[in-house]
């Protein structure tokens, strides 16, 4: 007789995936992070670190606060299922969002004095990162409908937060 899985199982796979994937991001960032002048490599790292660290820390404290909301009111996916799951979506995506874009910024801040490749590079960096963050938040709030919303959701932030930085600063 074959054992089912739990749900427990299932949130320690997605713990591991989303590990090895951020630590598969660790090793790109660090090998891009070559093409920039010598004393702009630690600081290139350093951002990102604190920027996955804010982004952690912001992300329990804003799923701390929803839950408190949502009991408060007493949304739960039973009863009021569209209103949790919308919360969910504006908290997880703002979050995701918020991420991509301060990614944006250190990556077109960095990517400048790179050439045509390298900046290629920092940008598919940056895109990772944007996957990364968006799998972290969603380790929080939990679902597939977070998932693919934040994805989708952070690449569309990076990529508009990267080119308004490129042509709008004009």
């Amino acid at each position: 007789m074959s054992e089912g899985r739990t749900t427990e199982d299932l949130g320690w796979d997605l713990l591991g995936a989303t590990l090895a994937v951020a630590v598969f991001f660790g090793a790109a960032a660090a090998l891009t992070a070559w093409q920039a002048p010598p004393f702009d490599r630690l600081e290139f790292l350093g951002r990102f670190a604190r920027e996955f660290g804010l982004l952690l820390l912001a992300t329990a404290l804003v799923s701390w606060v929803t839950g408190l909301f949502s009991k408060a009111v007493r949304w739960n996916l039973y009863d009021h299922g569209t209103a949790f799951v919308v919360l969910g979506l504006v908290a997880s995506g703002g979050l995701t969002a918020v991420f991509a874009v301060r990614a944006a910024a250190t990556i077109t801040t960095v990517a400048a004095p790179a050439s045509s490749l390298g900046t290629v590079g920092f940008h598919v960096v940056g895109l990772l990162a944007s996957y990364v963050a968006g799998q972290l938040v969603a380790l929080f709030y939990y679902g597939t409908l977070y998932r693919l919303a934040n994805l989708a959701l952070g690449v569309l932030a990076y990529s508009g937060g990267a080119l308004w930085l490129v042509f709008g600063r004009g």
